[in-house]
């Protein structure tokens, strides 16, 4: 397996470029995505992936396309599983002609 360092996540993302430097509250950015405060704050925290519609919003929201943050989410998941997926109890098929 090839190791790589974690990718951020969505949730971390969003407030390192968007709320800390713009002094933007969680529930300010509940309010303009539209959505539950509780919804946002798990997103922040990790707790919480990006599905498509949320990707709607937070391009709308936010800026950058909806596959920008479904793609940054994939990236986040793919690399959590690489972590946790215990390997060694799997068995390869091999295919011959």
């Amino acid at each position: 397996m090839i190791e790589r360092d974690r990718p951020m996540y969505p949730g971390e993302f969003i407030k390192n470029v968007y709320m800390k430097p713009f002094n933007i509250s969680p529930t300010q950015l509940a309010e303009s995505l539209n959505v539950d405060r509780t919804k946002v704050s798990q997103l922040l925290i990790g707790d919480a992936s990006v599905f498509p519609e949320m990707a709607v919003r937070l391009s709308a929201v936010l800026g950058g396309s909806s596959y920008f943050w479904l793609s940054m989410q994939s990236q986040y998941s793919l690399w959590q599983a690489e972590q946790h997926v215990d390997l060694s109890k799997l068995k390869q098929i091999v295919f011959t002609s």
